[in-house]
């Protein structure tokens, strides 16, 4: 099997006996198309992505978004537990077990 390193297209290599079995190799080959002599087949303008580097870019966005909202969402409950602390330690006494070591015990 043979891939194309620019557009990943599959085949499957023919072994070539003589000097004459390549074209007609090639002209047995079902799906291939014939081009008109003398006129060589237009290549895309290369910008420098690949094909398979835009869904890894989009790949690379979701972790990254992922990411920001793990960190978004980290910021705000460590928020609403520093205003909250009073009633947090109120309704669950082990907390201030730990806003003690923070530094945040209150009044006690």
């Amino acid at each position: 099997m043979v891939r194309c390193a620019q557009c990943e297209h599959e085949w499957q290599a023919v072994a070539v006996a003589s000097e004459a079995a390549p074209t007609e190799a090639l002209a047995e080959t079902p799906g291939a198309a014939r081009k008109p002599a003398g006129r060589p087949s237009p290549q895309p303008a290369r910008t420098g992505w690949s094909r398979r580097a835009a869904p890894r870019l989009r790949e690379n966005r979701v972790v990254l978004l992922g990411w920001l909202f793990s960190l978004l969402l980290l910021v705000l409950l460590g928020r609403a537990a520093t205003v909250h602390r009073e009633e947090i330690m109120t309704a669950w006494p082990p907390s201030r077990l730990l806003f003690a070591l923070l530094g945040m015990a209150g009044g006690e």
